[in-house]
This record gives structure tokens, C-alpha cells and sequence, in this order.
């Protein structure tokens, strides 16, 4: 069970992850180009909260078969913590920053994101 669950989740972050990088290329070209280049609207926010919704139901599975908690393991407790920070900066890259400072956000969400998976990876006691 927990090789499927495992498994599952780590497909979901690349889906999540891939999409995220594709909402970012399109907003970057929209900022470039606007004739050229239509976001696609509605289906696919819809898509991309399905994808996270599953992600975090995986993750609490994961959680809950490893008995890992954030309490209890510090390597998860920052790994929330820059789950938080992905989120922020992937909102702020993708609708709410000024046009000048999308792309540096949507590189600082993606930095989270390359930490998080070092530290799943690594597992390093910290505290």
C-alpha cells in the first residue's frame, strides 16, 4: 500500500508541478504577446485544484502509513512550511504581482518546490 500511495503522490507532484511551469510559460507570454497567446480559462484552474486536492489527500495518506508528522520530524515540518511559500509565491507569480515581478516569483515558487523534494529525498535530522 504504501508503494502505491507513495507512487501516486510523487506522479501528482510532477502533474502539479508540470502545470504550474505551463500556467507560468502562458502568463509570461500573455505579458510578451497579447494577440498571440490565450490562457485557456476555466477547465483548467478546475483541473489544477482537482490535481492539488488529490496531492494533499496522498500526502495526509503518506503521513498517516509513515506515522511522520511534523511534530515529530523536523525535515516534514520545514517541508510544509515551504509548501506554504510555494503556494504564496505561485499565487503572487501567476495573478497578483506586478507584471514585472511575475517571473521572478514563479522562479522563487519553483526554488520551493526543488527544496521540498531535496528534503523528501534527504530526510535530514535537523533538530
Amino acid at each position: 500500500m504504501y508503494l502505491i500511495l507513495k507512487n501516486v503522490h510523487l506522479t501528482l507532484v510532477s502533474i502539479s508541478v508540470a502545470g504550474f511551469m505551463l500556467r507560468a510559460i502562458w502568463v509570461r507570454c500573455t505579458q510578451l504577446d497579447q494577440t498571440s497567446f490565450r490562457k485557456p480559462k476555466g477547465w483548467l484552474s478546475r483541473l489544477a485544484h482537482a490535481i492539488d486536492s488529490l496531492l494533499l489527500v496522498s500526502g495526509l495518506g503518506l503521513m498517516a502509513l509513515t506515522h511522520f508528522t511534523p511534530f515529530n520530524t523536523s525535515w516534514l515540518a520545514i517541508k510544509l512550511l515551504l509548501l506554504l511559500g510555494y503556494i504564496f509565491l505561485g499565487a503572487l507569480g501567476l495573478h497578483y504581482a506586478p507584471p514585472q515581478w511575475r517571473t521572478f516569483c514563479c522562479i522563487l515558487a519553483l526554488t520551493c518546490v526543488t527544496s521540498m523534494a531535496l528534503l523528501a529525498i534527504e530526510k535530514p535530522t535537523l533538530w
